[in-house]
């Protein structure tokens, strides 16, 4: 992502821009981050990118669609020195916890497989390294460096990565802040690649996964 101030604050643009060969996005640069609470409250995100819904690619067919049964955005915001990003997503019921399934209390442990989560990827180059976090509705953080054989570092962490989450009238919020030093990558230009899995769903994101499991990135 390139943080020059060209596009509308707050617009929201169609993930079908994943369909793209290079897809980019540009964002201005915020002056001042939200707090990290797990809220998106008003005005808070006026400087940033929206960008949704998520997508899921057919096992068999192998083309993208829309995911009708999460839908959602995500928000990206910077300062140039910290990535603010929010996810807004559908819980599966309008119960008290949403009927997400939680459970995992320590980071790094196994959240991607056994909690319902929302993910991030990003890095200083599409096809290079990237840090992966992964965050439950607890606000437990999993986070590992991954090799570009998709090996997991889970040895690492980010310094200063913060989340937080809530439930509001059946939409699960998360908020993560991300030193970008901490990541490894350029202020000026990165990829990233965010969206959402669980247990008893497929994993759906911005720009769609293929069946190896490796997925495009956002620039």
């Amino acid at each position: 992502m390139l943080m020059k101030s060209f596009f509308a604050a707050g617009a929201v643009f169609s993930a079908a821009i994943a369909a793209s060969a290079s897809p980019k996005v540009i964002m201005p640069v915020a002056g001042r981050l939200p707090v990290i609470d797990g809220r998106i409250d008003d005005g808070e995100y006026t400087d940033a990118v929206t960008i949704g819904p998520f997508s899921r690619m057919h096992p068999i067919l192998k083309w993208h669609r829309w995911d009708a049964e999460g839908d959602g955005t995500v928000t990206f915001l910077t300062d140039g020195s910290k990535l603010c990003v929010a996810w807004r997503v559908k819980a599966w019921s309008v119960d008290f916890d949403g009927s997400l399934k939680s459970g995992i209390v320590r980071r790094d442990g196994p959240i991607q497989y056994n909690n319902d989560a929302v993910e991030l990827e990003i890095g200083a180059e599409a096809n290079g390294r990237r840090a992966h976090f992964v965050i439950n509705p607890d606000a437990v953080i999993y986070d590992a460096m991954l090799g570009t054989d998709g090996t997991a570092d889970v040895s690492w962490n980010c310094a200063g990565a913060e989340a937080k989450c809530s439930l509001a009238h059946g939409w699960w919020l998360a908020e993560l802040s991300l030193p970008l030093a901490s990541v490894g990558v350029n202020p000026e230009k990165f990829y990233v690649n965010a969206g959402r899995s669980g247990p008893t769903h497929s994993y759906s994101s911005l720009v769609g996964y293929e069946a190896a499991g490796r997925g495009k990135m956002l620039e």
